[in-house]
């Protein structure tokens, strides 16, 4: 601990550590240890591959619990508006909730027994709840947490399968009809070759969520075309384009490759802007993506 590193960016954003400054370590300078143990439940824990970490293997470790709540029940998962880490906090401590079905089984009595609220905050939880039963299907798979899919699989996988049963249910040759690569296919494979995570989707499934299949790509504007985003847009999130796209019939995808159609660059656009060039592939600002949607100009 101690050292001077170097960082530099990897895939235009995540920082990387690709080397240590030596004439700079401080003598004091001690090599980092990593802990033996979990200590949220006291495991021993385990190397993560050839990543420089360690993970407690405990499937039922009360952090990892928490964590899988918090991150279904988040924007990124099936989007549960108010229900963030205390409350997820406290339904795990009094023995209410333990996978992510359990939240649709919940009671105001339950809610209410916690003694957070008189009332109102409870009933607006218990109605965010039950707006999610109906979240797309890509958030619900996304809200797994399975290892190596992230929102781009997860739509991904929900353009392919029409249910969650139907994707725990495939083989790995129709997982990579989705158009992943062998890594998540993989990771598909160990998620759910777990009987637990089997389990769940039939919890999930008994506890009454219906999934909002995603439109398949075909129909609008901008159908079957082909959209990376890049750089900062003046008025929308790349997120919020990234939508705009796919509520067009468009696809948006990470990488650019021959078969992109188009590369949307804004500010601080990197690696992908000169790809694209490099490609022939057309670039366009947010002024040339609202043209392709028909919206008005930004304001």
């Amino acid at each position: 601990m101690g050292d001077v590193v170097q960082v530099e960016k990897a895939g235009e954003i995540i920082p990387v550590i690709v080397g240590v400054n030596l004439a700079l370590r401080p003598e004091a300078a001690v090599p980092y240890r990593f802990p033996a143990a979990c200590p949220a439940c006291g495991t021993a824990v385990v190397g993560a591959g050839e990543a420089a970490a360690v993970r407690c293997p405990h499937a039922d470790c009360p952090a990892q619990v928490r964590r899988r709540l918090e991150h279904f029940a988040s924007k990124a998962g099936v989007d549960i508006h108010g229900l963030g880490p205390a409350w997820v906090e406290a339904l795990v401590a009094h023995g209410l909730v333990r996978t992510p079905a359990d939240f649709y089984r919940l009671q105001r009595a339950d809610l209410l027994a916690l003694g957070k609220d008189t009332g109102p905050v409870s009933d607006r939880l218990l109605a965010a709840i039950e707006r999610s039963r109906e979240a797309e299907l890509w958030r619900f798979i996304h809200g797994l947490g399975i290892p190596r899919i992230g929102e781009t699989g997860a739509r991904r996988l929900a353009g392919r399968f029409a249910s969650l049963e139907a994707l725990a249910g495939a083989a790995p040759d129709e997982w990579a009809e989705a158009d992943l690569g062998p890594t998540a296919v993989a990771a598909l494979a160990g998620y759910f070759g777990t009987p637990a995570n089997r389990a769940l989707v039939v919890e999930l499934q008994a506890a009454g969520i219906r999934p909002r299949v995603d439109a398949a790509p075909g129909a609008g504007p901008l159908a079957g075309k082909v959209f990376v985003l890049t750089g900062s847009l003046p008025a929308w999130t790349r997120a919020q384009a990234a939508e705009k796209i796919r509520a067009a019939g468009g696809v948006v995808r990470e990488a650019v490759s021959g078969r992109t159609d188009y590369v949307v660059a804004g500010k601080g656009a990197g690696e992908k802007l000169a790809e694209a060039r490099r490609l022939g592939v057309p670039v366009l600002d947010e002024a040339g993506l609202r043209a392709l949607l028909g919206e008005s100009p930004a304001p």
